[in-house]
């Protein structure tokens, strides 16, 4: 069987011959001519597909990818496929399209410890799950024949928290959402020890998480697809670390603190706030004030000043003075300087002679009859 060269980072599988090394003109010329020849070897039209996406035709290596899946390839062949297939969709930055891929090809050949060694390597550079997870280790190889049943178990306890992943981090849509937590909920169900030790740990977002796996309503499905994206947001590693039930307590800052974020058992995600129609609008009135505000207005609203020192000198001026008329030349001076403060600052207007008379003459001047008009609307009493 046919193999493509191991620097394509695009794993076609198998043992066999080489198609050159790292001449992917050469490899490819060679494998395409074994698929003319026999059209029907699905591993090297497999192989064929690598090679054209390596060299950057991935329409062409789609189409070569879809005829091969469309011939109903079974079992090895079926995982190279969508192993192959998987890797340059993760390439190209098609995550959610990696992950059907793998899943096909895991479902095909639970036992291809290279696809789920690809897949896992995929999360870990997308942040989701930590190097060092045990839920996501593979055998190491070589696997001798007596611990190949334990491998293969392992093998499929990877897949699945693969899969549990997928739906946990990629659609987020109800029914994923739903799904991971009926299978966490089985999970903690059936290991009586860690369902124990999560009773016992009382109030926390462990604890909370249960509850929510435990019911599964949709106000505990909304819940929890709330308090995960927010968890996400700043841990990537949040998904990981539910597979564990080791989830680490959230540190709140202060902005969540004040608008509290912190969502209860039976929270839901809070409703989007709607807009008010135009003709819902009204226009804001004030309170009515009294004149006596106004006034105040007027008064203080200027330059306020704080006289309480003057007033506290005047009160001990008269026990520093040594005489009763000593105390009225100090006051007659004090009523002359305020009086020129008051005058030079606005608060008591003086007018000199020429204003004064001007005011006087106004005020004194004779108010002219109506005329026109207003002589006949408005009844004139001349001895008033």
């Amino acid at each position: 069987r046919l193999r493509a060269p191991a620097a394509l980072g695009l794993v076609g599988g198998g043992g066999g011959a080489d198609y050159g090394g790292d001449d992917l003109v050469g490899a490819l010329e060679m494998v395409g001519r074994a698929v003319e020849v026999a059209p029907g070897g699905l591993d090297a039209r497999v192989d064929h597909g690598v090679l054209l996406a390596a060299m950057g035709r991935r329409g062409a290596a789609r189409r070569e990818f879809e005829e091969v899946m469309a011939a109903e390839a079974g079992g090895d062949t079926s995982g190279r496929l969508m192993h192959a297939w998987g890797m340059m969709e993760r390439q190209d930055g098609h995550f959610d399209n990696a992950r059907a891929m793998f899943l096909k090809g895991f479902n095909a050949n639970p036992e291809n410890a290279l696809l789920l060694q690809s897949w896992a390597d995929m999360e870990r550079e997308l942040g989701h799950i930590d190097s060092d997870s045990p839920d996501f280790q593979l055998p190491a190889e070589p696997i001798a024949p007596s611990a190949r049943a334990e491998a293969s178990a392992q093998l499929a306890s990877v897949g699945q928290n693969l899969e549990m992943l997928g739906h946990l981090v990629a659609g987020r849509s109800d029914g994923d959402t739903r799904v991971f937590l009926q299978w966490i909920e089985t999970r903690a169900r059936r290991d009586k020890e860690l369902s124990r030790e999560i009773r016992e740990r009382g109030e926390g977002d462990v604890k909370r998480v249960l509850q929510w796996a435990e019911r599964r309503s949709e106000r505990d499905v909304r819940a929890f697809s709330s308090w995960f994206s927010r968890r996400y947001e700043k841990d990537r590693l949040i998904g990981g670390y539910l597979f564990g039930w080791n989830i680490p307590e959230e540190r709140l800052g202060l902005t969540d603190l004040i608008l509290g974020t912190r969502t209860s058992p039976t929270a839901e995600a809070p409703p989007p706030i709607a807009t008010s129609p135009t003709e819902w609008l009204r226009l804001t009135t004030k309170v009515p004030r009294t004149l006596s505000d106004g006034d105040d207005d007027v008064v203080y609203a200027g330059r306020p000043r704080d006289y309480s020192p003057l007033v506290k000198w005047l009160g001990i001026l008269p026990a520093n003075l040594a005489s009763q008329g000593a105390m009225s030349l100090a006051l007659l001076g004090l009523t002359l300087a305020l009086v020129t403060y008051s005058a030079s600052s606005g608060i008591i207007e003086t007018l000199n002679g020429d204003e004064a008379g001007v005011l006087a003459r106004e005020t004194t001047r004779k108010v002219a009859p109506p005329e026109g008009v207003d002589a006949h609307l408005i009844e004139v009493h001349p001895d008033e």
